[in-house]
């Protein structure tokens, strides 16, 4: 019998009697595009992850868009995101005519190198950063060569206008987001390269929690506060997981993770203000010893994805953003359903990102069963831990001692050039395995014209040819966990 990377056969049928009645609900409501139903999920969400508001999107890859877009982030900015993640983590940088800039990973988590960002944000010579610093150097002193990327943003007819310009100092909601600024000129959301005069300004920064475990959120905090850059948190692969972070990072009223229930009186909506939601709160001596938060809490706004493989997925595609800021819950809300407020009134270009009634019952009733599926993880990833150790050229996943991993992936290092030998070895005894990601994003064709090289980012590119993710979910049986095991040990060892 095979075994399967993942089973969501197996899951429904431990849950198929609240999932057919749920959806049952939602057929004799008839309602099925957002409505109470939605706004249940959302309410259940905010409370689960430790947020102010949660927003439901039609797909992860939308709320990573329409977080840009609800920031004001678009032509002539740059945008740092790691090399090795999905695509989509990039692809919408460049979708809202932002420029992304890549960074390394920290071999062990596999998550954005903060020091690799540091160094790239260091060459203000050649990446001027949020405060408007435009040297027009072309030599790069980070010793990877960024090149002529981000000097090329992307194809745009927009020309900025003085009251519309993005501002210099990070985070301001836009008015081309308020009802009331009708000449400010929407972000489009294609585009192509074309060479400009201008180098782009570096105004975000997006960490990936990848595989189910948070990025270095600490160090990139501090660094977002030091270059005023806004954090927008992917954590498509990781809700619930969980970050012991120093108090000075959710010191700042506006967006406290302890404001969740209790929110402070509403922010009239999409009204232009100056507040800076997270680079404007300096470090505080607080004596507080580090506290738990949740992915998608930290920054700005976080971001997820319910894709129906993620450890919380739907039936579907369906997204989600989480934030603790009024102002940005409210743009985000409005950009979903076409920028209109009241219907057929549109303040501004929106898109169709409305989350279904159907997948948010689903998603309600898997939600439930979350805490219980993610431990189950974490004992097949402790198994896992304790029967491959030591194991010739396998390298177990790395457990930070400050945060939680939830496994929506257990992916191995399989070093000396033979993680390829071994997944064809396990796909001939009907094991799954899967690579994620088998190339980086900076030597992607799409991204040719930033000018990055093979040799740029050397941890990314060695993850790319080295990760092979193992079997893991809840329902997984330890004969087949067994299995797996045997498995690689024969091949590692020979015997």
């Amino acid at each position: 019998m095979n075994i399967p990377i993942l089973s969501l056969v197996r899951q429904y049928a431990t849950i198929r009697s609240e999932i057919d009645e749920a959806i049952h609900s939602v057929l004799e409501s008839g309602e099925f595009i957002l409505g109470p139903h939605v706004k249940q999920f959302e309410d259940e969400a905010a409370a689960y992850c430790g947020a102010k508001h949660a927003i439901g999107l039609a797909s992860g890859t939308d709320a990573l868009l329409l977080a840009l877009r609800a920031l004001g982030i678009g032509p002539g900015d740059a945008v740092l995101v790691p090399s090795f993640t999905f695509f989509a983590t990039a692809g919408v940088v460049h979708n809202v005519g932002a420029t992304p800039i890549f960074c390394d990973i920290d071999p062990k988590t596999y998550n954005l190198d903060p020091e690799s960002a540091r160094r790239i944000l260091e060459a203000r010579s050649t990446w001027p950063v949020a405060r408007g610093e435009n040297s027009e150097r072309e030599d790069s002193p980070t010793g990877h060569r960024p090149h002529a990327a981000p000097s090329v943003p992307q194809a745009t007819s927009y020309r900025p206008q003085a009251s519309c310009a993005p501002q210099a100092t990070g985070y301001k909601p836009q008015a081309s987001l308020d009802p009331q600024a009708t000449s400010c000129p929407s972000v489009s959301s294609s585009h192509g390269p074309q060479a400009t005069s201008y180098k782009p300004r570096v105004k975000a920064i997006i960490p990936v929690h990848l595989y189910g475990q948070m990025a270095d959120m600490d160090e990139i905090m501090s660094l977002a506060r030091e270059y005023d850059l806004v954090v927008i948190e992917d954590a498509a692969q990781a809700i619930g997981a969980q970050y012991a972070t120093r108090a000075e990072h959710v010191a700042c009223s506006p967006w406290h993770v302890g404001t969740t229930g209790t929110a402070a009186a509403e922010t009239p909506p999409l009204q232009a203000t100056g507040h800076r939601p997270q680079a404007s709160c300096a470090p505080q001596a607080t004596g507080h010893k580090p506290q738990a938060v949740s992915a998608g809490t930290l920054g700005s706004i976080g971001c997820f994805s319910f894709y129906p493989t993620k450890n919380l997925g739907a039936y579907g595609d369906a997204g989600m953003v989480t934030t603790n800021d009024n102002v940005l819950a409210e743009k985000i809300r409005l950009l979903r359903v076409h920028g209109a407020k009241p219907k057929y009134v549109h303040h501004v270009v929106g898109i169709n990102s409305r989350l279904d009634a159907l997948q948010a019952v689903i998603l309600s009733v898997k939600l439930k069963h979350l805490d219980a599926w993610s431990t189950a993880r974490q004992k097949l990833a402790d198994r896992y831990d304790e029967h491959l150790a030591g194991v010739p050229g396998i390298v177990t996943p790395h457990r930070a001692p400050d945060r939680t991993h939830i496994f929506h992936q257990y992916t191995l290092r399989v070093t000396d050039g033979k993680r390829d030998a071994l997944a064809s070895h396990l796909k001939n005894l009907g094991i799954g395995t899967m690579v994620y990601y088998p190339g980086p994003l900076h030597l992607q064709e799409c991204f040719a014209h930033l000018g990055y090289h093979k040799g740029d980012f050397p941890e990314s590119e060695r993850a790319s040819r080295e990760v092979l993710s193992l079997p893991m979910f809840p329902e997984m049986t330890t004969e087949e966990q067994d299995r797996v095991v045997a498995a690689i040990r024969k091949f590692a060892t020979g015997s």
